[in-house]
């Protein structure tokens, strides 16, 4: 359990439950305890409960050791995202909007499982596969692994293992490479531009008609702040690429702009008064499993533009009539 998940904070993961007690006897502060923590019915609870006191009897330093083990912990994380963005830009080669990776440094990595699970979860495939991909490794060009959901592969193609969706229609999943790009999918395309201060939207490329009435000036900034639903303006340094464009699923969530609390997109399509047929045509884009905009209604609290924001991306979202989509 992370001290920081996005918006959830844990301050006090590393103090003990007696610490605490102590402190709140101390400063009269009043105790309050979920009822259910007492309860062995749940797993965390019964290693809490019953696991670890009796642990203590022969090993009376175990609350210690896993203390500074979980501190060794997050320094191992630290090490290990660094070096995993080593290997990244050694490794990971995306061309033509398929990601390319090179067999002979995955071969000399020592580590090709790890990398290959690194690479390959965005494109939904899961640890039983990646032993299977691991195999492409040693066999000859044109060998391949599909995904569960049959919507990704990956071939062994000479020196590359090289992963593409087998059918944009099929798949639901446009992969983005870079900042400047026109992207077509079925719902229509996606134009994607870094955004220049004080940039007039009405003489970009976009094609948009006189939406000079729904741009806000931002305070302090030459930046122009667009109201239309159509077009999402995300801080850059927030977005990892390459970024997936792909249809909504049940289970996703995003935290709607504005709010502080993760909601279910079904349940925020419920609350907007979609209809089904309307659902079935719905997008996301998504940064590094996050979702970043909900296309055409919403963006991500996460990705939004703030004053201490340097590069804006702009998006621009055109379905095949070019009509706009009510907020």
């Amino acid at each position: 359990m992370p001290q920081k998940n996005d918006y959830i904070l844990r301050p006090l993961l590393n103090i003990r439950k007696q610490e605490l007690l102590d402190y709140a006897r101390q400063t009269s502060l009043e105790w309050v305890e979920d009822a259910t923590n007492q309860l062995t019915d749940y797993t965390r609870n019964y290693l809490r409960h019953e696991i670890l006191p009796a642990l203590k009897k022969p090993y009376p330093a175990i609350e210690d050791n896993l203390l500074d083990n979980i501190q060794r912990f997050k320094q191992t994380e630290v090490l290990y995202r660094k070096g995993l963005q080593y290997y990244k830009k050694r490794l990971f080669n995306i061309m033509n909007g398929q990601l390319h990776l090179s067999v002979l440094l995955l071969q000399k990595s020592g580590i090709a499982a790890t990398l290959l699970w690194e690479a390959l979860k965005p494109y939904g495939f899961g640890a039983r596969q990646i032993f299977e991909v691991e195999k492409l490794l040693m066999a000859d060009s044109g060998a391949y692994q599909d995904n569960p959901a049959g919507t990704f592969r990956v071939l062994r193609n000479r020196a590359h293992l090289v992963v593409t969706a087998l059918s944009a229609e099929k798949a639901g999943v446009v992969v983005i490479e870079k900042v400047d790009a026109t992207v077509d999918f079925p719902e229509g395309h996606l134009i994607l531009k870094l955004q220049n201060d004080g940039q007039n939207e009405s003489d970009t490329e976009s094609g948009t008609e006189n939406i000079n009435d729904n741009v806000i000036k931002k305070k302090g900034a030459g930046l122009k702040i667009i109201a239309d639903p159509t077009f999402a303006q995300l801080d850059l340094a927030m977005l990892t690429f390459p970024l997936l464009l792909r249809k909504w699923k049940p289970g996703d969530y995003f935290y709607p702009l504005g709010m502080h609390k993760k909601k279910k997109i079904a349940r925020f399509l419920i609350d907007q008064k979609v209809g089904l047929h309307e659902k079935e045509h719905i997008w996301v884009l998504e940064s590094q499993q996050r979702i970043v905009w909900l296309i055409g209604w919403r963006i991500d609290e996460r990705f939004k533009i703030t004053p201490k924001t340097k590069n804006v991306l702009k998006v621009h979202f055109r379905d095949h009539d070019h009509t706009k989509r009510k907020s």
